[in-house]
């Protein structure tokens, strides 16, 4: 019986398995993602929009980087760092008393004042950078677990389990093709590549350590993006009186600076991108959908807007 069973699956025409493969890989891979971002928290209540500073929604949206982003954007505009047109950053020559900061903007502070000037990417990739802001919002990110508003333990074991089990499945199904046609001398290289790319697409999809907002999270930023739209169109209507902008860019990502006042800090930034500049980690993070960045899964266009958004 087993070695019947073989027999057909080695029967399987080459091409014939690659096109079943892919439409499999695609089920699996939806599955993957309704699967890594299901939880408890749909139908809990939705905390105060006071509940939140600027900084934890930004953890929310999007973790480190949406953090960085503000406190980059708040330097920038407050004038204590300026671009040059390399493009990179570098303290301002007029840069007023820093005393004053927060820790995360001092942080980022203190990483651009010790070189000569950085360029925009490495903000977001420079480790010593990471682990002293990781070390800053660790006090964060335990409150935000517990109001069910970004993954917690259990959340990130559903992801991990979404990854193996998918994974596994996937690399069983091809990975035994691929081992017959190996014993037989029928190898295919388009079948070790397509289970090289359903490595990466599980993982990608799945995000087993990322901390993602839980649908509770996302329903918090759908929420605040509605109650801070006035201030959103008092932004782009340069009526900036009573405008946070911290706060916007919190909630709403580096997408919603347009216009001529932004576009120093906009083009410097995808300039970076473009050149390959220490490359752009930042990404958009997170967004519920009226800042034109739909979906949760971060961006793949320039650092200073909103780029092209990725599933």
């Amino acid at each position: 019986m087993l070695d019947y069973l073989v027999e057909l699956w080695v029967s399987i025409p080459g091409p014939a398995f690659l096109v079943y493969f892919i439409i499999l890989s695609a089920i699996v891979a939806a599955i993957a993602w309704i699967w890594s971002r299901k939880d408890n928290t749909t139908y809990m209540a939705i905390p105060s929009e006071n509940a939140l500073n600027w900084t934890e929604i930004a953890v929310v949206r999007g973790d480190r980087n949406a953090v960085l982003h503000v406190a980059v954007f708040d330097l920038w505009w407050n004038k204590f760092i300026e671009f040059t047109s390399t493009p990179k950053i570098k303290i301002a020559d007029k840069a007023g008393d820093a005393s004053g900061l927060g820790i995360i903007q001092r942080a980022a502070l203190d990483f651009i004042n010790s070189g000569s000037s950085v360029y925009p990417g490495e903000i977001f990739t420079d480790v010593g950078l990471r682990s002293k802001l990781d070390a800053l919002l660790s006090t964060i990110y335990p409150k935000l677990e517990r109001m069910h508003l970004v993954r917690g333990q259990e959340e990130f074991a559903r992801a991990w389990k979404a990854f193996i089990v998918c994974l596994g499945f996937l690399l069983l199904v091809g990975g035994s093709k691929l081992f017959l046609g190996i014993v037989r001398n029928k190898p295919s290289i388009y079948l070790m590549l397509l289970l090289i790319v359903d490595i990466i697409l599980i993982w990608k999809i799945a995000k087993p350590t990322s901390r993602l907002p839980t649908n509770l999270g996302r329903k918090y930023l759908k929420i605040m993006e509605e109650k801070l739209s006035w201030m959103k169109n008092q932004l782009e209507t340069n009526n900036k009186e009573t405008v946070n902008p911290d706060l916007l860019i919190a909630v709403y990502g580096v997408g919603i600076l347009t216009g001529a006042d932004y576009k120093e800090f906009n083009d410097s930034f995808k300039k970076a991108n473009s050149l390959g500049s220490g490359g752009c980690g930042g990404g958009c993070g997170y967004s519920s959908g009226s800042s034109g960045c739909g979906g949760g899964g971060g961006c793949g266009g320039g650092c200073g807007g909103c780029g092209g958004c990725g599933g």
